[in-house]
């Protein structure tokens, strides 16, 4: 068997080998960047009306009719934004401020909604593989409460065990069957500990960019509050 390893038998099996190991690198490597292109899609589409009214505007493409109907529709769809040309057809000051910062602001929502649906997905995917879990225990006719019971049996008798006596309690304690259900909890305990990790780091992004506001704006052109705030002066009125 040596001698046929060491052989072309062993050469196209170490070809195969490197090949295999190509595909799924490329696999992994096409759903990393379908993962990030979904993540950067809809944070690089934020705006992007903002973006070419103010690109327009700079180059001077625009004429000064079609800017002030652009103008006139931005503000009606952004209420806050209030913006403004100059005689030049160019935006004023205090306008190029306000399209910048409302470009900052859908970006930042976008990217916390980006997150807040990658959250989601995992939560799906390890509901899912519960739910999956669950029916294959219940055809092995299996309870998973019941098994995990017996793992920690085992995992009892195994201790201080070694050699031939450890090998036996793990050759004869569970059944087939039971092996089979461990394996599926094992599997299913892995897919939840990748989701958690997950979880946590997305957790982490919006943490760390003070993104988790930006989830409750209400929906709608000038992202304001729909319900009126009292002021001090309000207070004033009521007392």
């Amino acid at each position: 068997l040596f001698s046929a390893l060491t052989g072309p038998l062993g050469v196209l099996l170490v070809i195969q080998a490197v090949i295999a190991a190509f595909d799924h690198f490329a696999g992994s490597t096409k759903k990393s960047e379908q993962a990030i292109d979904s993540f950067n899609s809809p944070i690089a589409k934020a705006g992007s009306n903002l973006k070419i009214l103010r690109q327009a505007l700079n180059e001077g493409t625009i004429s000064t009719e079609e800017a002030n109907r652009a103008i006139n529709k931005a503000n009606l769809e952004y209420e806050d934004l209030n913006l403004k040309l100059d005689k030049n057809n160019k935006l004023t000051d205090d306008s190029v401020i306000a399209i910048d910062n409302k470009i900052l602001a859908l970006e930042r929502l976008a990217k916390a909604q980006a997150i807040q649906s990658l959250i989601e997905t995992e939560h799906s995917k390890t509901a899912s593989a519960r739910a999956k879990l669950d029916a294959d225990l219940t055809e092995k006719g299996l309870d998973l409460k019941k098994l995990e019971i017996r793992k920690e049996e085992e995992k009892s008798l195994l201790e201080g065990k070694t050699g031939a006596a450890r090998r036996k309690i793990q050759r004869d304690f569970l059944t087939i069957n039971e092996k089979q259900g461990v394996a599926l909890i094992n599997n299913f305990n892995k897919i939840e500990k990748e989701g958690k990790e997950s979880i946590q780091s997305l957790m982490n992004q919006l943490n760390e960019e003070n993104l988790i506001d930006e989830l409750f704006k209400p929906k709608g052109g000038n992202g304001k509050p729909k319900i009126k705030l009292l002021e001090i002066d309000d207070f004033d009125k009521q007392t």
